[in-house]
């Protein structure tokens, strides 16, 4: 039997962090554009052309979980 693991949404005074998902193309690709972030050398945003791609690596490669000490 497998379990389906909650992925936590935290938010606190006007500020919300979520895990990255599919749906969050759209405004990631209008983030990029915004200044043309890509041709930054101090961030590593995608190319507006490659958020799709973006996301899913970040997907693919997402750990199950994480320890702490």
């Amino acid at each position: 039997m497998s379990e389906k693991i909650i992925l936590p949404v935290l938010s606190l005074g006007g500020v919300r962090l979520e895990p990255l998902d599919v749906h969050h193309e759209t405004g990631l690709r209008e983030a990029v554009c915004d200044g043309e972030v890509w041709k930054l050398g101090v961030t590593s945003a995608p190319h507006p052309d490659r958020v799709a791609d973006y996301i899913g690596t970040a997907l693919a490669t997402r750990l199950a979980f994480a320890g702490c000490r």
